[in-house]
């Protein structure tokens, strides 16, 4: 069973981390782009063969 995002919030926010979440991954990967101040963000990410090729053709 995937895990609900906002488990994988919690679970994240409980070891020190600055997290949220989004709908879609192109939401996610904007958030990620304008919270950064500046610096290139590191985006990692998890999931099927489709997920990546759907980031690949945000770049």
């Amino acid at each position: 069973m995937p895990a609900l995002p906002e488990i994988l919030v919690d679970m994240a926010k409980g070891r020190g981390m600055e997290t949220s979440s989004a709908e879609t991954l192109k939401e996610a990967v904007e958030l990620a782009c304008h919270t950064q101040k500046g610096i290139p963000p590191r985006i990692l990410i998890c999931g099927s063969l489709y997920l990546a090729g759907e980031a690949l053709s945000l770049s």
